[in-house]
């Protein structure tokens, strides 16, 4: 994403920080599809990927986790155990 564009993200939207999706991702936890969304903060910082996961046909069953340093650290760290029905 260009620095103009997160610019004017942030300026319309009164936002303070941003995340760009870097990868959707689609993938099989028994028989339930489950969802996997990496983003990135495009000015970097020490905290700059987070995971998103979700339950494809129930997004309400959803896991939990900050942001980190590394892609891995975001998901080794992420609360997939939440994934599980409620």
């Amino acid at each position: 994403m260009s620095k103009e564009i997160i610019e004017q993200i942030a300026r319309w939207a009164q936002l303070d920080e941003i995340y760009e999706l870097v990868g959707k991702y689609t993938g099989y936890q028994g028989s339930e599809e489950i969802t996997v969304e990496i983003y990135e903060r495009p000015d970097g910082g020490q905290y700059r990927f987070s995971v998103h996961a979700y339950v494809t046909n129930d997004p309400s069953r959803h896991g939990h986790g900050n942001p980190e340093r590394t892609i891995e650290d975001a998901l080794s760290t992420y609360h997939w155990n939440d994934l599980s029905r409620r």
